[in-house]
């Protein structure tokens, strides 16, 4: 497995954080949890301009689905609403990985590995969602830290 080192820098994200319900898989709420996401910030006047990002790391039961928006917006970042913004995210990461067919699991175990040889611990993963006439992949962009 080849990994790079990329940035990535987001600008006016809004997110929301939700959590896996028994029986979920990631992979299929996705979609139907980022169409509700874009559907809700439209509704009320605002203009997604980005990719669609999910963070979450397996195993766990929450994660976070993010978007950008055309302009700033004053949020209240409150637990219970689930619902936050933050002007810049900027994530430096050495571990980069472009996974091109979903058909095809992404390979976690070796993420991980790779992580733990250098000494690191995965804290999160944002995936970037691309879609490419018809096609999607995933930017896998890994927030490691020491142990």
């Amino acid at each position: 497995m080849k990994f790079k080192r990329r940035v990535l820098s987001l600008h006016n994200v809004v997110s929301h954080t939700a959590d896996l319900r028994p029986g979920d898989e990631l992979f299929e709420v996705i979609d139907p949890v980022a169409d509700y996401f874009k559907q809700v910030l439209m509704h009320n006047g605002y203009y997604t301009s980005g990719p669609i990002v999910f963070s979450s790391v397996p195993g766990r039961k929450e994660f976070t689905i993010m978007t950008t928006l055309g302009n700033r917006i004053n949020i209240v970042d409150d637990r219970t609403e689930s619902f936050g913004f933050v002007e810049h995210l900027e994530l430096d990461t050495e571990f980069f990985y472009r996974h091109h067919d979903l058909d095809e699991p992404v390979p976690y175990e070796d993420i991980e590995l790779a992580v733990a040889e250098a000494g690191l611990e995965i804290r999160n993963i944002h995936h970037v969602v691309l879609k490419f006439y018809g096609e999607v992949m995933l930017d896998l962009y890994v927030d490691a830290e020491a142990r």
